[in-house]
């Protein structure tokens, strides 16, 4: 837990505490974290949207893989691309990622959820930080592809959550 208030409270100091956790660590909490939005979603869509059960448990699914996927799809990239460790560039991934997750509180109500993209500006913040301490050659390079990620997951949540085929394959 001191990691998350360093990496939220003193961004620019957390990166050697960050690159020395284990990969275990960093899984664990991507697993935990990343299940904010999707429980979250859940309580909103299927208590106060009133939409049907099996497509808000299939959606709350979608969203927790995607944001696993990912978090490990760009420490492949920074692993690749910043000639990193993947172990280095898996934690980065997550850590970063840590804003993004705690702004999802906001999807208990689905018309904040455009809020969460605060989280998005945060994570970005922190990833220019950590390059910077890194050297790292293109550090707007990387967090355009970051964000490409981020796009892309919420963009594939939500087509899938909207497709007509996946409501008519659950029966909704």
């Amino acid at each position: 837990m001191s990691v998350i208030l360093k990496i939220l409270f003193n961004p620019r100091k957390s990166l050697d505490e960050v690159l020395q956790k284990s990969p275990r660590v960093s899984l664990i909490y991507a697993f935990i974290l990343a299940s904010i939005g999707s429980i979250l979603s859940f309580i909103s869509l299927y208590f106060f949207e009133r939409e049907p059960l099996e497509k808000v448990i299939f959606y709350s699914l979608v969203i927790y893989l995607l944001d696993i996927l990912s978090v490990l799809l760009f420490a492949f990239y920074l692993a690749v691309f910043l000639s990193v460790k993947y172990t280095e560039a898996l934690n980065i991934s997550v850590f970063a990622t840590v804003p993004v997750w705690l702004s999802d509180v906001v999807d208990i109500y689905q018309p904040l959820r455009p809020l969460s993209v605060l989280g998005l500006f945060y994570s970005v913040y922190i990833l220019f930080l950590w390059f910077k301490n890194l050297n790292a050659r293109n550090p707007k390079l990387h967090i355009v592809m970051y964000i490409l990620f981020y796009f892309a997951n919420a963009l594939i949540s939500e087509a899938i959550f909207k497709n007509p085929l996946v409501r008519k394959i659950l029966g909704s």
